[in-house]
């Protein structure tokens, strides 16, 4: 690696994705500046992906770092890359998505001036079936005039959009202080690990900057672990909304968007046939809430009682 300190560092955990692998890392490496650095885990995979990725180590071996480690999951996958950073920004991409590199640079030169800490752009749904390319986003941010923004303002208006994928991790860039100063990684042998991992830097009230760059390609597949259900998933977002309670207490937030979100958590189990303990509902019951979402709690209430 170059003794210079390079403005970005890619982490990219990788696991099973040889049919999708080399589309992604041919993407990130067409970037034409030479101010990044990539970080591949092989997290245990048991096709070629190894294979695949060594070929870019080979061709690329000054900016490219290659861990080969057993299967660890995608949380600790990528906590291990974020003990080899050495750029000034952080990215993550998923190895069976893909971006854009002229628009990825956009993104490159917005952070060299920006004050903000987080730096957000656009992308695509990639359908795989069908090779159909659909908006990322569902509606226009509001943010196009404003360079900085209060991230819990940020996350209020997304969510008042009904933009439930502004939990994402890869459609974002992150200040590699912020997360150490934040002491903030990803939450470790649960599903939707970026849930907790975005909302916890978006509650502490950080300083994000939108660019209209459209960088991402986010692949969906049928059957894919996003939209798969079991009984531990279930359990991870339960897990999950108690703490995000706990930290909308400790930030002192008490907003109806953000929290509608909880409620929007809450659902997602309960249609799933999930339980949720009656301290969970309580505390958000306790929430300032729209009249919308609180009808909505209340029906959650009746359903969830029935199931007990």
């Amino acid at each position: 690696m170059n003794d210079v300190k390079p403005l970005l560092s890619i982490i990219i955990p990788i696991y099973n994705v040889e049919s999708e692998l080399k589309e992604c890392l041919e993407s990130v490496y067409a970037i034409s500046t030479n101010n990044y650095e990539v970080i591949l885990i092989n997290d245990g995979s048991t096709d070629n992906s190894l294979e695949i990725a060594q070929v870019f180590k080979n061709r690329y071996p000054i900016i490219t770092t290659l861990i080969n480690q057993e299967n660890t999951g995608l949380s600790a996958a990528r906590n291990k890359g974020l003990s080899l950073v050495s750029g000034t920004w952080i990215a993550f991409l998923d190895s069976d998505d893909f971006i854009d590199p002229k628009e990825f640079e956009l993104v490159l030169k917005r952070v060299e001036m920006t004050k903000a800490d987080v730096v957000t752009f656009d992308g695509y749904r990639y359908i795989d079936e069908s090779k159909l390319v659909l908006p990322l986003l569902a509606s226009t941010l509001p943010f196009h005039e404003e360079l900085l923004i209060d991230s819990r303002q940020y996350l209020s208006a997304v969510l008042a959009l009904k933009m439930t994928n502004i939990v994402t991790v890869w459609d974002k860039l992150y200040k590699k202080e912020l997360l150490e100063r934040l002491h903030l990684s990803f939450m470790e042998n649960h599903y939707h690990e970026d849930i907790p991992f975005t909302l916890t830097l978006f509650l502490a009230g950080v300083n994000v900057e939108y660019c209209d760059a459209k960088v991402i390609y986010y692949r969906q597949r049928t059957g894919s672990i996003m939209h798969s259900v079991n009984p531990k998933k279930l359990d991870s977002r339960l897990f999950i909304v108690d703490y995000l309670l706990e930290q909308i207490d400790e930030n002192s937030v008490n907003d109806v968007n953000i929290n509608g979100y909880i409620v929007f958590m809450l659902r997602g189990i309960l249609e799933k046939k999930g339980k949720v303990d009656k301290k969970t509902l309580t505390r958000t019951w306790h929430l300032k809430l729209s009249v919308k979402k609180r009808v909505l709690l209340l029906f959650l209430i009746v359903k969830n009682l029935k199931t007990l």
